[in-house]
């Protein structure tokens, strides 16, 4: 039955991307205008002006740390591993997703839309607006894939299903109503994140010498994706695959390590931050493997 869900799951996300793809339009036409306006204007009250535009920028980075920090500990250390790049190859598909379709924000063709997002307080924007300054790529909902991402991932965990199911539709409501997405977005955005944790938790049940390989590739997959072309970030990743190869000995490791780590917190990038703190605790898990 499980198997069957997941694979009518697949079936409606790629048919759906694909329509996106070959129209640049909101999948559900009308149903999808009709929906956007019921949230963004038919629900609009000061309670939740207050409060959901903070669950739609701060939610998914509390359930991030604290996944993190219940899977720290050495019976979970391949879901650990799995849980950050996983997430970093969600949000990478995501953006290739947000290219190839280029759907306008619904700020972009819609008229009378309030708009509370991350370079803004609530603005009422009463025309057309396709020159906003923000991504305006609307399909799909990254934030919900992010969020469904992590119930996904931590599924095994029974008691924090519910919390995290709630927090999940808290999170894709709120980018509906802080005016930046249409409800398909946000609807595929969750499968597609949940998806992506179901491939995820399954090379958990690799053997060990599959599982590492697996992790080696996605490593590689995942450095053209998010960094593209800019060799700033090509360089630390490509240590990175070399040393969680094991081709790398560690004193250089550490040296470049700290060095480019400095770097990117000069630079202010969180996800180059984030990838070189798998690549150093890859190499600290496969010493430990090594004397063991």
């Amino acid at each position: 039955m499980k198997n069957v869900v997941i694979k009518i799951m697949l079936i409606f996300l790629i048919a759906t991307s694909l329509i996106a793809f070959s129209t640049h339009e909101p999948v559900f036409g009308n149903i999808d205008v009709k929906g956007f306006y019921a949230v963004n204007s038919g629900l609009k009250n000061h309670f939740f002006d207050a409060v959901m535009p903070q669950i739609s920028r701060y939610l998914n980075k509390i359930v991030f740390l604290g996944g993190i920090l219940l899977l720290i500990n050495k019976k979970n250390k391949k879901l650990l591993i799995v849980f950050m790049i996983g997430f970093l190859l969600a949000d990478s598909l995501v953006w290739v997703l947000k290219d190839s379709t280029q759907v306008e924000r619904p700020f972009g063709t819609l008229k009378d839309v309030y708009v509370n997002d991350i370079y803004s307080n609530w603005e009422w924007i009463t025309l057309k607006d396709p020159m906003r300054d923000m991504p305006r790529s609307s399909f799909p909902s990254g934030h919900t894939a992010q969020a469904f991402f992590f119930l996904g991932i931590l599924w095994a965990y029974k008691r924090l299903r519910g919390p995290l199911f709630i927090a999940a539709c808290l999170v894709g409501f709120s980018r509906l109503y802080v005016g930046v997405h249409y409800p398909s977005d946000v609807l595929i955005g969750g499968i597609f994140g949940f998806l992506t944790a179901s491939a995820a938790r399954y090379l958990c049940t690799l053997k060990e010498k599959k599982y590492w390989v697996s992790i080696g590739i996605l490593l590689v997959i995942i450095i053209p994706l998010m960094f593209g072309k800019d060799a700033i970030y090509l360089i630390p990743s490509s240590i990175l695959v070399l040393t969680f190869l094991s081709y790398l000995r560690r004193e250089y490791m550490l040296a470049g390590g700290v060095s480019l780590l400095l770097v990117l917190i000069l630079i202010n990038s969180v996800h180059g931050v984030l990838i070189l703190s798998i690549g150093a605790y890859l190499l600290v898990l496969n010493t430990k493997l090594k004397r063991k």
